[in-house]
């Protein structure tokens, strides 16, 4: 995103004045007593009105405004530029219409105005035209609170419409009022920020905004999907209502990337999205390997109640893309009894080495319980992929006291310069791990 921020500092007191003088000034409070004023573009080319320098440089009208500016007072002007590899900051401080000090920080300026730089946030904003949101919508809060808020949702800049829905996520089911405004601004409102900090908002508002949000995932009425549908994957089981729509996405939507989503979210929603379990299974066979693999996913975290999907997730062990073999494990595991001959076959036979080292990383994570497995993690010690060899000896120290048979077959590896560590740990473990 970068930086790019200039803007004034001054005590509160001092810089409400400035209100009388210049109608395109806003005020944000850092604090109670320091207030920070976001030389916009509509604030510096009144000032240039003002000293009628039309040729003058925004540092330069800046700093003729900050020295009239500190007649009885002390006034800072910063800047802050960051971009890539590439930035810096600077700020000069007048006192009584003089000069008193150039800094090459915001900090410096700051802790010159009497302020401690970490109190104050003053890194939250990186855009002086979200600073100058910011202060309007504080002031929209501090005059009417919630309903100050969610005002701040009509207003004609759209970045105080997105900081608005931002600033609403922390009422929480309190806001529900706003969720007809907010289905609104996610539908139609310019501004992709915006757009999408709407649907935020409706997730921290809960379970009372599924409603809103189901209507959302509705075909035609919504340019961005994303927000909607994660929203409702993560406010859980409580979005059950919509997972009729998801499965219609995860079955007919064109966009890939919208049936993954889909897919991750009905996972989320868990046992209560039971009804999806055959779209997952379908979903299971797409040419998409992301789809394939939330598919996976969603499968497992629905627990038991997929026992369906075993022989879809088994022939997900033969996936040519390694993160769909290795959770198609890890789902076989949470809907039934763990897989062992699968995995032992994988580890086996298997002509992928990152199959084969998903394999043995699986077997060393079930622990005592993979004791049946020794003799083939044993043999993998032997395999022709030093990857491979190294994840069997990991796997073996993971097993703990079951594996004691396995001893002399590490100390032999001991003199492969690949396996060497791990099976130097590996023996440690099981020789240290209780009976």
């Amino acid at each position: 995103m970068g930086t790019e921020v200039e803007a004034f500092l001054g005590s509160t007191e001092a810089v409400r004045c400035w209100k009388d003088q210049l109608t395109s000034v806003v005020i944000f409070s850092l604090t109670p007593d320091l207030g920070l004023v976001p030389a916009t573009g509509a604030l510096l080319s009144e000032l240039r009105q003002r000293f009628q320098a039309p040729d003058d440089t925004d540092g330069e009208v800046a700093e003729r405004w900050g020295r009239e500016a500190s007649k009885g007072c002390t006034i800072a002007y910063f800047t802050a530029f960051e971009f890539g590899d590439e930035g810096g900051e600077s700020a000069v401080i007048w006192t009584g219409q003089q000069v008193v000090r150039r800094v090459a920080t915001v900090n410096g300026a700051l802790e010159l105005l009497g302020a401690k730089p970490a109190s104050v946030g003053i890194d939250r904003y990186r855009k002086t035209h979200l600073w100058a949101a910011a202060a309007v919508l504080q002031q929209l809060e501090n005059r009417g609170g919630l309903v100050g808020v969610i005002e701040g949702l009509k207003h004609p800049s759209e970045y105080v419409r997105e900081l608005a829905a931002c600033g609403l996520r922390r009422y929480g089911p309190e806001a529900q009022a706003a969720n007809p405004m907010l289905v609104e601004m996610a539908k139609n409102d310019p501004g992709y920020g915006a757009r999408l900090s709407a649907t935020m908002a409706l997730e921290a508002i809960g379970s009372t905004a599924v409603p809103a949000l189901k209507a959302l995932l509705a075909p035609g009425e919504l340019q961005d999907r994303w927000g909607a549908i994660f929203a409702l994957g993560r406010i859980g089981p409580a979005g059950s209502s919509a997972v009729p729509d998801l499965i219609r996405i995860l079955k007919t939507e064109k966009d890939s990337n919208q049936r993954r989503a889909a897919a991750e979210t009905l996972g989320k929603i868990g046992e209560a999205a039971a009804s999806a379990i055959p779209a997952l299974i379908d979903a299971m066979r797409c040419e998409d390997r992301f789809v394939r693999y939330h598919s996976a996913v969603a499968l497992g975290m629905m627990g038991p109640s997929a026992s369906q999907a075993i022989p879809a997730l088994k022939q997900a062990l033969q996936d040519s893309y390694r993160e769909v073999h290795w959770v198609a494990v890890v789902s076989l595991g949470k809907v039934g009894p763990f897989p062992m001959a699968e995995v032992l076959a994988a580890l086996k036979t298997n002509s992928s080495w990152v199959v084969r080292c998903d394999a043995a990383k699986t077997l060393g994570k079930l622990g005592k319980d993979a004791q049946a497995a020794i003799p083939a993690l044993i043999d993998a010690l032997g395999d022709k992929d030093h990857s491979v060899r190294s994840r069997a000896a990991e796997a073996l120290g993971l097993l703990g006291s079951a594996a004691k048979e396995a001893v002399p077959a590490l100390r032999k590896a001991l003199e492969d310069r690949y396996v060497k560590r791990a099976a130097i740990k590996s023996i440690e473990q099981i020789q240290s791990a209780p009976a």
